[in-house]
């Protein structure tokens, strides 16, 4: 529930913030503009990063704005948006939750970490397992007839996560998960 506040401070009258949501959700600001708006931020800054056509921003933002429009054609988009976001507020909160626990309790800082990327990674399942629907109990239905492609896209996974840790790993060492910290740590903020 939200509790009205008034704007009468700012100079607006009569209305409160359950009505301005009211009204841009009558608009379709949070069906179409706000996800517009994250996956044209999205794409634009993957292409940017990559530098796929070198530095030419303004092929960027074309491929970026066509991208984010092609996505909004159809209302999955919107709906998974919909889903997942307040699911995510709420796992967020959890996690926040269990830091402040955490520190209250001054555990050994290594065994804090692990943990907490452990609980981070029972709640994204989690968010994502009630954002697509599927409930426990129709996992059962699901994976007679979508086994073998669950199977192969576990494999993949795998075969991606085993090449990118011996491609990177130097000649003549054997292969570490410590490579990991290389591929995925920024030189920025090192």
């Amino acid at each position: 529930m939200v509790v009205p506040i008034a704007l009468q401070a700012f100079g607006l009258y009569g209305g409160s913030l359950d009505t301005l949501f009211y009204q841009l959700e009558s608009i379709g600001f949070f069906t179409y503009a706000l996800p517009f708006l994250i996956i044209f931020g999205l794409v634009f800054g993957v292409l940017s990063r990559i530098q796929l056509f070198g530095p030419n921003k303004p092929t960027y933002a074309i491929l970026s704005l066509a991208v984010s429009l092609m996505a909004l054609q159809f209302g999955f988009v919107s709906q998974f948006f919909s889903e997942i976001f307040p699911r995510l507020g709420i796992g967020l909160a959890i996690i926040l939750v269990a830091f402040i626990i955490l520190g209250l309790l001054n555990i050994d800082k290594k065994w804090n970490k692990g943990l907490m990327g452990i609980f981070g990674l029972v709640i994204l399942m989690i968010i994502l397992i009630k954002s697509f629907g599927a409930n426990w109990y129709n996992v059962g239905y699901w994976l007679p007839y979508n086994w073998n492609w669950t199977v192969v896209i576990a494999i993949l996974i795998v075969l991606i996560g085993f090449g990118t840790i011996i491609s990177n790993t130097p000649k003549g060492s054997p292969p570490t998960f410590d490579v990991l910290k290389d591929i995925f740590g920024r030189s920025e903020y090192k």
